[in-house]
């Protein structure tokens, strides 16, 4: 460090004479502690320090004179740079602040002002305010405390006549301000002490009986004293036993009164010793208070005069206090207004602005009802007449015109307060209630849609209790609402379907909409109908999925017409199958050659005859293997199968059908020792289907992509093409019987418009599912994804 300059600049040393000499007389009586430090041209020197300054280091300052500022504080430390910045801008100025001092290892709360002497001392007057900051610590607690004590007084105000609501209130801040683990009101009832209101790790204690005379209550209804429990262990009032069982070595019991009389007690409790102190029982005592008052129906100004007679020290603090909580009220979200005898608005909460565009001043001393809507304005002025006598609370509903011009819904609460000197008027508290009328509108609107609605429908929780039965839901199942709301969902689906209906629940529990799932269920007489579902999720208030709602469609005439159909068109498809075998064996013999050589054009001709037949051969087997899928009749052999095996056969064998298409099939990805629950044969009409098509719909020198992965619990098999894709208004019909998205490019490609839908039902019966994805000119991607054998799946993790 540098010497002072001229300029104020640390710069060389021009100090003289030794620091004792100038100041010692000036400075040692002063009262305050002070301490001189003397620049030296590389460093800051404590050179002295007065009598008050000795006391406050506990007689060792000795140890300090001839210390750097460095040595003392540390070259971080706060006071070193204070002193330096005296020092260089010659100035004189104060700060507080929290140090330790070296010397006793003591933390002090300090107001410091540095005085610069030229030409080389800094005078630093440390004055300690540690109690006194500690003093204004207890006064903010202290108020804090009174502040909460009253606005749990307004609390119960508020609460009125629920009781329950008061004393729960009263516990809760009563464990809150004393830091308690527990807090209790016990009533006496009889020879019995009956817990009425809990908080904390009391909350088992909730209507639990105890005799009279076998409690440190009952004797604190017994006498009215304050009791105080410092220690279980040792305080022989105390049941030890019963103390240690429920955790309490710590306790204050305050007895509350009503008309003079102890009817109960108030108590909280801890599970360390020596938990509370004085203003903890001062606390329960005003709690105390406030529950008897409210058990007498005291109002809550003669509660808080009551509660805090004789305590002069304390007015100002709850002065303050009842400041913020008006000003509480008045930013509430809800507006509170006043209004006079004789109708004209004496108050306007801020929160008006909000709800109704007004501010406050362009209401107060105008007539309340100006703003509602006239045909609203005779009955809120007779609701109004009704609230001034009696006294008691009146709750309507009317419109009012907000200031941009619409009209808002209001529901009010008005109380009498003429009478109340404070007030001296009737106030109302109202809020907009618009939307949420709106929202009930459409509620009501939505309830006579179902009940008029001529489908089923019903609604349940999560684990399938029913909630709602419309009168269709009864026409179509047979039971009435009365039997069928809180039964199981489950009573009218048949043993067969349970699995099913559990992955349909599965999947709407994950917020899934199921829309026209078609399956069977049972009516109140045995009988079994089709029916197509629709599912989607409900949720409560908080967004979370609570239930589901099911809309069922009575579909068994158009099933039985299916099934007629169906019927119809397997007796045709069979019966065509025999004179078209025939066919196919005598054009074949022909083309063989077996009648000998044929012209070329006659040639040509029967290899369009049978390239026909057998068209028509798989358009009738597919045919067949639809009817025999939905009949239920398709027979399916499964068992455990090592799945890349089949992959790789699968491509070898339809190569050779690829090879006129120009199209080359790559296996891209494996997973290796994949094991599924499968049937070989139809898994291996799946995969066929798809190289089929990915083959028909590649450009010519295309590839063929099949790539095997894992993901989760399933194992993924994705076949991908180069060719055009599949069109967007397309997709959601792909899977549909003889869907073919362009009709050209089917009479160029070929096919008969089921090969897709005969796959997703094999994939679906063998559990696994299929799916696609597809960008327009740059192809597509078919997958089926089968469930891994248990056990395998975490073998391939």
């Amino acid at each position: 460090m540098r010497g002072a300059s001229t300029d104020g600049q640390l710069g060389r040393y021009t100090g003289s004479g030794p620091v004792d000499e100038r100041f010692h007389a000036q400075y040692h009586g002063l009262p305050i502690p002070t301490y001189i430090w003397q620049y030296t041209g590389t460093s800051f020197v404590m050179r002295d320090c007065n009598d008050a300054a000795d006391r406050m280091n506990d007689g060792r300052s000795g140890q300090l004179l001839g210390k750097t500022s460095n040595e003392l504080f540390g070259t971080t430390s706060p006071i070193v740079a204070e002193i330096e910045r005296s020092f260089v801008e010659r100035t004189t100025f104060s700060r507080e602040m929290t140090h330790r001092l070296i010397a006793t290892g003591a933390t002090r709360e300090l107001n410091v002002t540095y005085v610069f002497v030229p030409p080389d001392l800094v005078l630093v007057h440390t004055e300690d305010i540690t109690e006194r900051r500690r003093m204004e610590a207890a006064l903010r607690a202290e108020g804090e405390r009174l502040a909460a004590v009253v606005a749990t007084q307004n609390a119960i105000a508020m609460a009125g006549n629920d009781l329950p609501a008061m004393m729960h209130l009263v516990v809760e801040r009563a464990r809150e301000l004393t830091r308690a683990g527990g807090a209790v009101v016990d009533l006496a009832e009889g020879d019995e002490m009956v817990c009425h209101a809990v908080s904390g790790t009391a909350a088992t204690h909730l209507g639990l009986r105890l005799k009279i005379d076998g409690s440190l209550s009952g004797r604190c209804v017994r006498t009215g004293e304050i009791l105080e429990c410092v220690d279980s262990e040792l305080d022989p009032r105390v049941d030890r036993a019963a103390s240690q069982r429920i955790g309490v070595r710590s306790l204050i019991v305050v007895p509350l009164c009503t008309h003079g009389v102890t009817c109960g007690v108030l108590k909280v409790f801890s599970a360390v010793p020596s938990a509370f102190d004085e203003r903890d029982v001062d606390t329960l005592q005003l709690m105390a208070g406030l529950v008897g008052a409210a058990l007498s129906n005291a109002t809550a100004f003669e509660t808080k005069q009551a509660l805090l007679t004789g305590r002069t020290d304390a007015l100002a603090a709850l002065e303050a206090s009842a400041a913020r909580f008006r000003s509480l009220v008045q930013n509430a979200a809800d507006v509170i207004g006043v209004i006079d005898a004789t109708g004209i608005t004496t108050y306007q909460s801020p929160s008006v602005e909000r709800v109704l565009g007004y501010h406050p001043d362009e209401l107060i001393g105008r007539n309340s009802l100006w703003l509602l809507h006239p045909e609203d304005e005779a009955r809120v002025y007779q609701l109004l007449g009704g609230t001034r006598s009696p006294a008691s609370p009146t709750v309507m509903e009317f419109r009012v015109r907000h200031k941009d011009g619409s009209w808002r819904v209001i529901e009010a609460n008005s109380t009498n307060r003429l009478h109340d000197p404070a007030i001296g008027g009737i106030v109302i508290n109202y809020r907009d209630v618009t939307e949420r009328k709106r929202a009930e509108d459409v509620q009501r609107r939505l309830a006579v849609i179902v009940e008029s609605s001529a489908d089923a429908i019903l609604s349940a929780t999560l684990d399938e209790r029913i909630l709602s039965w419309n009168p269709a839901a009864e026409l179509l199942y047979g039971y009435a609402a009365d039997e069928m709301v809180g039964q199981l969902k489950s009573i009218l689906v048949p043993p067969d379907r349970l699995e099913e209906t559990q992955l349909l629940l599965e999947r709407v529990a994950q917020g899934e909409r199921i829309v026209q799932h078609e399956t069977v269920r049972r009516r109140k007489d045995g009988t079994l109908i089709d029916v197509a579902l629709s599912y989607a999720p409900l949720s409560d208030t908080t967004g979370v999925i609570a239930g589901f709602s099911v809309i069922a469609r009575d579909i068994s005439e158009r099933k039985q017409i299916d099934r007629m159909k169906n019927e119809f068109i397997s007796t045709v498809s069979h019966e065509l199958r025999t004179p078209l075998t025939s066919i196919l064996g005598a054009l074949g013999l022909v083309a063989g050659g077996v009648t000998g050589s044929l012209p070329v054009q006659a040639q040509t001709m029967l290899d369009i005859a049978y390239t026909n037949s057998e068209r028509l051969g798989r358009l009738i087997n597919d045919i067949l293997d639809i009817e025999k899928i939905e009949s239920g009749k398709l027979r399916f052999d499964r068992k455990r199968l090592t799945l890349m095996p089949l992959v790789e056969q699968a491509i070898e064998a339809n190569r050779a059908y690829a090879g006129p298409f120009g199209v080359i099939f790559t296996l891209t990805q494996t997973v290796a020792d994949a094991v599924v629950y499968t049937d070989p044969d139809r898994l291996m009409q799946v995969l066929t289907n798809l190289l089929s098509n990915a083959a028909k719909f590649s450009p010519r020198d295309g590839v063929v992509t099949v790539a095997v992965t894992r993901e989760a619990e399933i194992v993924r098999i994705a076949v991908g093409d180069q060719g055009s894709g599949v069109p967007l208004e397309f997709h959601a019909r792909i899977f549909q019987k003889f869907a073919q998205a362009d009709s050209s490019d089917t009479r160029q490609k070929g096919g008969t418009g089921l090969g897709l839908n005969i796959t997703k039902a094999i994939i679906e019966r063998l559990g696994g599912q299929i799916g696609f994805t597809s960008v327009p000119g740059a192809g597509a991607s078919f997958f089926v994804d089968l469930p891994l054998i248990e056990g395998q799946q975490s073998m391939l993790k």
